[in-house]
């Protein structure tokens, strides 16, 4: 046998295994998931900036509207339109905000999930940073040709996704006798959309990595006073301004939480000092979870995050509250639901 022969022999026996893994992977409950990197990241980035439609979309925050907002029942109340969703899990979104304010012509519908913390520098302010510089320095076709590739594979392969690497599936098989223990509880899609399955990942484990965080940010959190406070926001403001002056919109959102992590929140970061103020100072709508019933009624089972059987149901009392506001048009045949305004405290 010739050294081709083994060759194709070899490259057989390889594609063969890797295709009966994948379909076993398959059958136990995987499902394709891409890597959420900073290229994929710019990649979204790259296509708000190319974007001149006032219907669009962008979604800024971290892991809790990222995984919490359905894009396909934004649609179903909008219409057909894009969504950039540059959230970013763990990191808040104010450097991405300015961004998009100060670097970019977008001119759609802003909708940036905030707590009040994120804008204080030092508590979450710079954490997208090095997101925008990757975009700004690094981003161009070379990379966006190493994107596409990496699309292409991960919607065609399980095997994939970081989570089924093979030495975690050979481990696993090892102990277990499976490829893995569970299916990934995180789904991420290719525009970034994500969904998180507490049916996998366990709530308690979730919450108690949830509220080490939290108390992390306890121990040495600084709030601002009165007058810091209102600088800050003065300065948000100016990027809200920039995209509203060229036709643009903002919401800011508080996304739902619950149980001590809510407490912890509040105790730092008292809803009438902070929230109230900030959303009586700025010229973008805000909606407060506690002010929607249909938000506050989706309240996180881990404290923090939407279980995605949830979140149809959010997103569509979500966008109701946007229309209810003139902020979000019904797709032609619509209905929506709701017909209320938005409650603010005084």
């Amino acid at each position: 046998m010739g050294w081709l022969s083994v060759l194709g022999l070899s490259a057989c026996l390889t594609l063969g295994l890797i295709a009966g893994l994948e379909i076993w992977l398959r059958a136990l409950g995987a499902e394709v998931s891409f890597d959420d990197t900073p290229a994929r990241w710019a990649r979204v980035r790259a296509e708000l900036a190319r974007d001149d439609d006032p219907r669009s979309i962008a979604i800024l925050g971290a892991s809790r509207i990222q995984a919490g907002l359905s894009h396909d029942e934004l649609r179903a109340a909008a219409g057909d339109v894009a969504i950039h969703n540059l959230a970013w899990a763990g990191r808040a979104p104010y450097a991405a905000l300015a961004d998009i304010a100060e670097r970019s012509e977008f001119r759609g519908l802003v909708i940036v999930s905030l707590l009040p913390h994120w804008i204080v520098p030092g508590h979450g302010r710079e954490e997208q940073e090095g997101l925008v510089a990757y975009y700004h320095e690094r981003w161009n076709w070379a990379e966006a040709i190493d994107a596409a590739i990496a699309d292409a594979i991960s919607a065609c392969f399980v095997l994939a996704d970081s989570h089924y690497k093979l030495r975690r599936i050979v481990r696993h098989l090892i102990a277990i006798g499976r490829p893995f223990n569970m299916p990934d509880s995180l789904i991420t899609t290719r525009d970034r959309e994500q969904r998180i399955d507490f049916a996998r990942i366990g709530v308690a484990y979730s919450r108690d990595i949830l509220l080490r965080s939290a108390r992390r940010l306890a121990a040495r959190a600084n709030p601002p006073d009165a007058a810091e406070w209102l600088r800050l926001v003065a300065e948000l403001q100016t990027h809200i301004a920039a995209i509203e002056a060229r036709g643009g919109r903002v919401v800011l959102v508080r996304m739902p939480s619950g149980g001590e992590i809510l407490k912890i929140e509040e105790a730092l970061f008292p809803r009438d000092r902070y929230w109230d103020v900030m959303a009586a100072s700025v010229s973008a709508t805000s909606v407060h979870f506690e002010d929607v019933p249909g938000l506050l009624a989706t309240i996180p089972v881990d404290g923090s995050h939407i279980d995605q059987r949830d979140k149809a149901a959010f997103a569509r009392a979500f966008a109701a509250a946007l229309q209810a506001e003139g902020l979000l048009s019904p797709a032609d045949g619509a209905d929506p639901e709701g017909g209320f305004s938005l409650s603010r405290r005084p």
